[in-house]
């Protein structure tokens, strides 16, 4: 609490501090370490006192408040009345979307592709919840049929941004970067544009014979 230098030292400490309370399953005493481990980080980076190991700590430290908010924003169900629970997901979307654009920030690889990962799964579910939320009671079925095309029209655009933030993830495999999460983004690819990414390759047969 009271010896913040050196840096190094103290964001060591906080890091060994939030694993002893993980492991008790004290979580917010956890919360309050990994906390500190990223304002120890963002304080400090720009007078030139940090290091890629401390760079690491903040960015997994960010992660798993991302994680969390990431929980949050899908355990919320677009529920009647529509406006009321539509706000509180919007309001979930903006939190857990800031949470893993900070993450991304830090530029370590593994976070930075789970974080693309999960932002893509945010735009994707967030439009699958739109279609599939509950509809208006004491609709006739031609009614029914235009608040459905209506929903369409609203939840499609997530899509194409879901596509859009995977594809940033899947592009990364040029550059040498293939973990887990540029995997996952491939695989959902292969769902959300299986046109482009759900193809089986072409086998070209060779003769040895010249004819």
């Amino acid at each position: 609490h009271q010896y913040e230098y050196p840096l190094d030292l103290a964001m060591e400490a906080q890091f060994t501090l939030s694993e002893m309370y993980h492991q008790r399953n004290e979580l917010e005493k956890r919360r309050y370490w990994l906390k500190k481990i990223v304002h120890s980080y963002d304080s400090n980076e720009s007078k030139g006192l940090t290091d890629d190991r401390m760079r690491y700590l903040a960015a997994m430290s960010s992660n798993v408040f991302a994680e969390e908010d990431f929980v949050s924003f899908t355990e919320i169900k677009l529920s009647l009345p529509l406006k009321k629970s539509l706000k509180k997901k919007k309001v979930a979307l903006k939190r857990v979307l800031a949470s893993y654009e900070k993450t991304a920030k830090y530029g370590v690889a593994e976070f930075t592709t789970s974080a693309t990962y999960h932002i893509a799964q945010i735009y994707n579910q967030f439009s699958k919840d739109l279609f599939s939320s509950d509809r208006p009671k004491n609709l006739n079925e031609l009614a029914l049929e235009q608040y459905d095309i209506l929903l369409e029209e609203q939840a499609y655009p997530f899509e194409e941004q879901a596509i859009e933030v995977h594809e940033i993830n899947a592009q990364r495999s040029w550059n040498g970067i293939y973990d887990k999460w540029v995997i996952d983004s491939f695989n959902q690819l292969k769902t959300l544009y299986p046109s482009r990414y759900d193809k089986e390759e072409t086998k070209v047969m060779f003769s040895d014979h010249i004819l």
